[in-house]
């Protein structure tokens, strides 16, 4: 089971936990541009290091529990260190930190520190973390009792404003609590009951299109609007009507309102169409409950129509040359038999793909075939080919849609093949940048020629340099030195720029390297750089 569904039971949070996820997000990416400039206020000689909280982090309640499931991770961490001397570990920075628990009451604990010595910082005091705080107490690393609080009292006063502009959460069905109702006394409500807002529909074959309609009731004193309901991927909604509370029916257009006492009719359908195994898609309505937004769950568990194996060719290693063969075998998961075929026009001139029924009946069809893929020869070089094998099997997907030509749609599943390529002389690396640099600056890049072939003997390349609409404009700033390093093996071609005088902007060239080999008698290898004049020098750089 994926993380996605890793319990449903554990979704329904009160509103601002539920929403506390979604604005801690927000809170970082707005607090990276100021945190900038206090940090040149409050940390001037100092070092800190800046850990984002993770993205709609579900937390399990129990102490000692199992590991936080997690929808969606974002981590960065920014770390700014003037003397580039190796950060040290903060016992100060407890994961509970960044789960979005309520942390208002929590103080860190500094009974945990590691020993100090006499090089490392000083220990930071205990700093209380607000609800939503974006800044951990173990990001403090500052001597200073003063700069210290100043901080804290800066982190404390934006999670104050944030809470305020927090937006309402996310709801999972149910009535309003009766601290909602005290708060909203003349609102409207959507309702469903929690265990309704979840279909579940089982195991499904891979392709299978289902439906479900969802019946939403308005309740509470006042209208209900609902602006849009927002599908992931996998499920879409066909339609929406309303039904008055005298039983009569309309499609409902989205804004309108919706008078206590009606109900909402959602139809909504999943495609399980390249899904496979535990597959959960959510539909937000969103509207104005004071609760925020309603989740509705579609979850299937997607038994794929093929099983493929393996579901990917690794060829390894291969010249251009080479012809290599590996085979797999496509089944049908549930035993049906059927019969299959390739969709040539993905297949490549340098990949062919032979198939074979094991076991067939009179009619040629089996529940297994065997594929074998073969690779070359003249196999362009690459450092990772990846080819897509689609099989097509004439068994119609149940609900798929009927093309033009009136055929339905059948299950059909890819398989990869994989292969680095490399040829009888290689270059590394097979491209060079110089970067920013200053005019008059000198910089060198160095490519390594190597033979592969056993029966050709390399001798020193012959380097020149072109351009790409003729000669190169700026070779007087260029010099190329070939170095043995290897008798017939391999040389290092070094290709030293000085930085064109006269030049704001980029150029770009090429080095023409003749290996003499039969299969390739020149390498080709590209080059660029960007000239400015208030570029500072990179390290290294004369």
């Amino acid at each position: 089971m994926n993380a996605q569904d890793n319990n449903v039971q554990e979704f329904n949070y009160s509103s601002v936990d539920a929403s506390r996820t979604v604005e801690r997000s927000n809170v970082f990416r707005s607090y990276r541009l100021g945190w900038g400039a206090l940090s040149l206020l409050l940390f001037a000689g100092t070092s800190f290091a800046m850990t984002s909280a993770c993205d709609e982090a579900v937390v399990s309640a129990s102490t000692g529990g199992e590991s936080a499931s997690m929808v969606s991770q974002e981590t960065e961490q920014v770390v700014a260190d003037q003397d580039e001397s190796e950060e040290v570990p903060s016992p100060w920075t407890p994961e509970v930190l960044d789960t979005g628990v309520d942390l208002s009451e929590v103080e860190t604990d500094s009974g945990d520190a590691v020993a100090a010595t006499d090089q490392d910082p000083p220990a930071p005091a205990p700093v209380v973390v607000t609800e939503g705080s974006t800044v951990k107490p173990g990001d403090v690393k500052v001597s200073d009792e003063a700069v210290r609080k100043r901080v804290a009292d800066a982190v404390r006063a934006h999670d104050e404003e944030a809470s305020k502009r927090r937006a309402p959460g996310v709801f999972a069905g149910g009535a309003p609590d009766e601290q909602t109702l005290a708060k909203n006394p003349e609102s409207g409500y959507i309702h469903i009951e929690e265990k309704d807002a979840i279909r579940d529909f089982g195991n499904l074959r891979q392709g299978d299109k289902v439906d479900h309609v969802f019946e939403l009731s308005i309740t509470g004193e006042n209208d209900v609007v609902v602006d849009r309901i927002q599908p992931s991927c996998g499920c879409t909604v066909s339609s929406s009507d309303v039904v008055a509370p005298d039983g009569s029916t309309m499609p409902y257009d989205f804004g309108a309102p919706l008078k206590p006492g009606s109900k909402l009719h959602v139809k909504t359908k999943l495609d399980t169409k390249k899904k496979r195994d535990r597959m959960v898609s959510v539909l937000t309505v969103l509207g104005n409950d004071p609760r925020g937004s309603l989740q509705l769950r579609l979850m299937a568990n997607v038994v794929p129509f093929f099983e493929v194996s393996p579901s990917s060719l690794n060829f390894g290693q291969l010249r251009p040359s080479q012809v290599v063969t590996q085979s797999m075998t496509i089944s049908s998961a549930g035993g049906d038999v059927f019969a299959l075929s390739v969709s040539e026009e993905l297949i490549p001139a340098e990949l062919s793909v032979k198939l074979e029924p094991i076991e067939p009946g009179e009619d040629g069809r089996a529940s297994t075939w065997k594929a074998e893929v073969t690779l070359g020869p003249k196999i362009p070089e690459g450092a990772r080919r990846t080819y897509t094998i689609q099989f097509n099997s004439d068994q119609a997907v149940e609900g798929g849609a009927v093309g033009e030509d009136q055929h339905p749609t059948y299950h059909t599943t890819v398989a990869y093949a994989v292969a680095s390529v490399t040829g009888q002389v290689s270059a590394i690396p097979t491209y060079m940048s110089f970067g920013l640099m200053k005019e008059g600056q000198s910089i060198s890049r160095i490519v390594r020629i190597e033979n592969h072939d056993e029966g050709f003997e390399l001798t020193a390349p012959k380097v020149s340099l072109v351009g790409y609409n003729g000669d190169f404009e700026h070779k007087t700033a260029a010099t190329i030195e070939v170095t043995e390093v290897n008798e017939g093996r391999s040389y290092d071609v070094k290709l030293t720029m000085v930085g064109p005088k006269g030049l704001t902007g980029t150029f770009r060239g090429k080095l023409s390297i003749a290996v003499g080999h039969p299969d390739k008698e020149f390498l080709v290898l590209p080059f660029t750089g960007v000239v400015r004049s208030n570029t500072p020098s990179p390290r290294g750089a004369k």
